[in-house]
């Protein structure tokens, strides 16, 4: 009997032993909350880093960077409108493979990523908006200012600036990304003069509900090494939207868009 009290009292000291050190360990570990404060601060820490990463490529590097930065955000955005389109036909499972594959039912269902449209908005960004842009800004600043002599700040330098924006790059801009869509669609001459006539259109008088107030607060308040940079935060959502549209042949909305301005013969 004495032995076995002896064992016994052992296993349960072993027991209590092992409780203690699970209570020391658990206690030692941080916090829901501390946990959560740490993510953010280490969150905060990575993108300051990231932003003084951006900002010395931008200093050294201004054009490449743009151009890299630019082919990114238009990329994206193209997949993301893939999924909003694929959204509106069907609620389906995700998926990242070949557009090649629809061949089974279960497949039909699941959205695939066309990576040849993802390349070909990922070159537009590239080709077009990053050089053009880099381009535009400048140049905007420095007919506006010198030229015009206008007050940095002022509401003359917003809105001189905002009007020429509006009014030459919008365009611009909406024509070479709607005949560049159709020359990569393998569209014709006069294919191309079609989609221009029925897209042109409804797409800047979308796009001119939105431009204006971004540009007017970037004109407004952001340094001018730093607007093509707030712009292609926003070009995201206008890649997103404009691939969305592209894809949207022959809406009824883009009709309705349309009629507003197109002439009525008696």
């Amino acid at each position: 009997m004495h032995v076995c009290d002896t064992a016994f009292e052992i296993l349960a000291y072993g027991g209590n032993l092992q409780i203690w050190m699970r209570e020391e360990w658990m206690a030692s570990l941080p916090s829901t909350e501390e946990a959560c404060q740490g993510r953010v601060i280490g969150m905060a820490v990575a993108l300051h880093g990231a932003w003084g990463w951006y900002k010395m490529q931008l200093a050294a590097r201004p054009l490449r960077t743009q151009i890299i930065s630019s082919s990114l955000i238009w990329a994206a955005g193209d997949v993301l409108a893939q999924f909003i389109s694929h959204c509106e036909s069907s609620n389906a499972r995700f998926s990242f493979t070949h557009p090649a594959k629809h061949a089974s039912p279960v497949s039909e269902e699941a959205f695939n990523v066309d990576w040849r449209r993802v390349l070909t908005l990922g070159f537009f960004g590239a080709a077009f908006v990053a050089p053009v842009g880099h381009w535009w800004y400048e140049s905007l600043d420095y007919v506006v200012s010198n030229q015009l002599n206008l007050p940095p700040g002022s509401i003359k330098l917003m809105s001189a600036k905002l009007a020429a924006d509006t009014l030459i790059l919008g365009p611009v801009h909406l024509l070479a990304f709607l005949t560049y869509m159709g020359v990569a669609s393998g569209k014709n001459l006069e294919e191309i003069k079609e989609m221009l006539r029925k897209d042109f259109v409804p797409a800047y008088i979308t796009e001119g509900a939105f431009w204006p107030l971004v540009q007017a607060f970037n004109f407004r308040y952001v340094p001018v090494e730093h607007q093509l940079l707030y712009v292609n935060g926003f070009c995201f959502v206008d890649s997103v939207f404009l691939s969305w549209f592209k894809y949207q042949e022959d809406a009824q909305w883009k009709k309705w868009l349309l009629s507003l301005v197109t002439p009525k013969h008696p």
